[in-house]
């Protein structure tokens, strides 16, 4: 067993995002025109608690989201929940029946 598929009773897994942009102005369009400059004053756009992917797990069931807020303005988009048969990081079987929809995992 391993630190992901010991206890699959609920657990989320945060993963800090980065970009491989040069100009990421994400920012500057999704800041409410109220702030007008785009200053980063107040608005903890870039820290990791305002800026990740999760990996949500429970049981044989799993969900992958990103969350981003800036300033005033959530993004936060959320997958549909899966199934998987094996563990994802150390391939552990985890189902009892195996899931015909998604059998690679």
């Amino acid at each position: 067993m391993c630190k992901f598929c010991d206890n699959l009773r609920y657990k989320e897994i945060k993963v800090p995002s980065k970009t491989s942009l040069a100009d990421d102005n994400v920012c500057e369009f999704a800041s409410p025109s109220e702030y007008g400059d785009f200053e980063c004053k107040n608005c903890g756009g870039c820290s990791d608690d305002n800026h990740f992917f999760s990996i949500t797990s429970w049981d044989d069931n799993m969900q992958l989201s990103y969350y981003h807020k800036i300033k005033e303005v959530i993004i936060a988009p959320v997958s549909t929940r899966f199934n998987f048969n094996f563990c994802p990081m150390c391939g552990k079987r985890i189902s009892k029946e195996l899931h015909e929809d998604l059998k690679f995992w």
